[in-house]
């Protein structure tokens, strides 16, 4: 079984305000298929094979929950 991700991998994190997605990916990986987990969360993997590897995570109506974390967070340091 291969690891989930490979050591020294980085995660790219990109937020698209007109489509209000925040996606977290590990770069140079190929996304060969997306799954939706539980609304809004998509899981993106790089094979349809048991035991694939997760390659990236997609957040839809991202603002929608990360809002309120952000104004705790504000609240906490503020």
């Amino acid at each position: 079984m291969k690891p989930a991700v490979a050591l020294g991998a980085h995660l790219k994190v990109t937020y698209d305000k007109e489509t209000d997605i925040l996606w977290m990916r590990i770069p140079g990986q190929e996304i060969q298929v997306s799954r939706e987990v539980a609304a809004p969360l998509v899981i993106d993997f790089d094979s349809e094979e048991e035991g694939c590897g997760v390659v990236g995570v997609e957040l839809h109506r991202a603002s929608e929950y990360l809002a309120p974390m952000l104004e705790s967070l504000k609240a906490e340091v503020g």
